[in-house]
C-alpha cells in the first residue's frame, strides 16, 4: 500500500522544486570554476538517490569552498617556496659581487667559490620555477629563458682561460647587470602572481554567490 503524501509535505515539496533552476545555475558556476582552475569535479551522486535542492546547494557550497581553499593554498604555498628559493640566489649573487669588487688577490681568488655557490641556487630557481603548475609556469617563461643563457654565460666565464683579474671583472659585471636584475624581477613576478591567486579565488567565489543570490530572487 502506497502512503498518502500529506498536503503539507506536498507544498514543502513544491516549494523545494521551484529552487530547481537556482542551484542547476548554481551547479553550472561551479563546474565552471573547476575547469578554470584544474581541479577535478567531484564523482555525481547517483541519480535514484532522493535529494532536496538544500542538500544539492549544500554539498555544492561545500565543494565550492574545499576546492577554492585548495587551489589558492597549494599555488600560494608553491609561490612561498619559490621566493625563499630565489632570496638565497640572491644572497649567493650579492656576495659574489662584494667579492668580486674586491681588489686584493685574496679575495678575488674566492669568486671562483661563491660564484660556484651562486650557479647552484641558480639552478635550483631553474629547477623549481619548472616544477611549478603549468598555469604559474608559463608566467615565467621569459625569465627561465634569460636564466639559461646567463648561468651558461657565467659558466663558461669561470671555466675559460682568461687571466682571474680579466674573469673576476667579467663575472662581476655580469652579475650585476644580469643575475640582480633577473632575480629582481622574478620576485616582483611572485608577488605580481600571489596577490592575482589571492584575488581570483575570492573573486571567483564572490561571482558564484552574487549569481546565486541574483537567480533566487528571479524565482522566489
Amino acid at each position: 500500500m502506497k502512503k498518502v503524501k500529506s498536503p503539507v509535505y506536498s507544498a514543502a515539496q513544491g516549494i523545494d522544486q521551484r529552487f530547481a533552476p537556482v542551484v542547476d545555475y548554481f551547479a553550472v558556476a561551479v563546474k565552471q570554476i573547476h575547469s578554470r582552475t584544474g581541479s577535478p569535479e567531484p564523482s555525481p551522486v547517483s541519480a535514484e538517490t532522493p535529494k532536496y535542492q538544500y542538500q544539492r546547494a549544500y554539498a555544492l557550497s561545500k565543494d565550492l569552498s574545499d576546492q577554492l581553499l585548495s587551489f589558492s593554498t597549494e599555488q600560494i604555498n608553491q609561490l612561498k617556496t619559490q621566493n625563499a628559493i630565489v632570496q638565497r640566489a640572491t644572497e649567493a649573487a650579492q656576495r659574489v659581487s662584494t667579492v668580486a669588487s674586491t681588489s686584493y688577490g685574496a679575495a678575488q681568488e674566492k669568486v671562483h667559490a661563491v660564484s660556484d655557490v651562486m650557479l647552484q641556487e641558480l639552478q635550483k630557481v631553474q629547477q623549481s620555477t619548472a616544477a611549478l603548475p603549468s598555469q604559474l609556469q608559463s608566467s615565467f617563461n621569459d625569465i627561465s629563458v634569460h636564466l639559461s643563457t646567463t648561468i651558461t654565460d657565467i659558466s663558461t666565464i669561470l671555466t675559460s682561460p682568461d687571466p682571474l683579474n680579466e674573469k673576476v671583472h667579467k663575472v662581476r659585471d655580469t652579475v650585476q647587470s644580469r643575475v640582480t636584475p633577473l632575480l629582481e624581477a622574478t620576485s616582483i613576478r611572485m608577488q605580481e602572481i600571489l596577490d592575482s591567486v589571492r584575488g581570483k579565488a575570492a573573486e571567483a567565489e564572490h561571482e558564484v554567490v552574487s549569481a546565486s543570490h541574483g537567480q533566487t530572487n528571479g524565482h522566489a
